[in-house]
């Protein structure tokens, strides 16, 4: 496998904690190169039938496309990677699982994180895909979103 392309490991990622263990930063990509490009073009493709939303949060307003409006493959893309890199990695950092049941080799795998989401506090309450433009908007000011 190319090193760009390697598996994302959750149980050898490291973060960076900010804001007093509130927010936290992988040391390494979530996705690969070939997943991000992939996220663009299903993007671009969606946006050129439907347009990228520009209004639905007012605080922090961002150019996006919701992931429940996205192209199947976006939105499957989206599902795997946050049961299987997002979900394990969040449960981790706030100790909803013991290393001992983190086997990501299990075949159960998927499902067995659904199950544990439930019981996590842990879901997905907005998703979306943001389009960042380097002459409009090249970043979020720092911001609370409406997670507790």
């Amino acid at each position: 496998t190319n090193s760009d392309e390697r598996r994302f490991d959750v149980r050898r990622t490291s973060y960076t904690c900010h804001l007093t263990n509130k927010c936290f930063q992988t040391d390494t990509p979530v996705l690969t190169p070939s997943e991000c490009r992939d996220c663009i073009a299903w993007g671009e493709e969606s946006a050129r039938a439907t347009g990228w939303t520009t209004s639905r949060h007012y605080a922090v307003p961002t150019t996006d496309l919701p992931i429940h409006d996205a192209p199947v493959p976006l939105r499957r893309l989206f599902h795997s990677v946050f049961y299987e890199r997002l979900l394990p990695l969040m449960m981790r950092q706030f100790g909803f699982l013991h290393d001992e049941e983190d086997d990501a080799d299990n075949g159960n795998y998927c499902r067995r994180r659904r199950r544990r989401a439930k019981g996590s506090g842990i879901a997905i309450h907005d998703a979306f895909l943001v389009k960042y433009d380097a002459a409009r908007q090249k970043h979020l000011p720092l911001h609370r979103d409406e997670s507790e």
